[in-house]
């Protein structure tokens, strides 16, 4: 008998996952740029000042 191996779904299986992992990567950055976790802003301070 022949050996069969049915390997004939390995490249489309890899080939999805090429491309989930793809997506998730260009969400991620996408999320980073629009949420702004990538730079820390700075508190408002106020300054009161009186006067006599």
């Amino acid at each position: 008998m022949k050996n069969m191996r049915n390997e004939e779904a390995v490249s489309p299986v890899i080939g999805v996952i090429l491309m989930v992992v793809i997506t998730v990567i260009i969400a991620a950055v996408m999320a980073v740029f629009a949420f702004g976790i990538g730079e820390p802003t700075k508190a408002p301070q106020a300054q009161l000042r009186f006067v006599a």
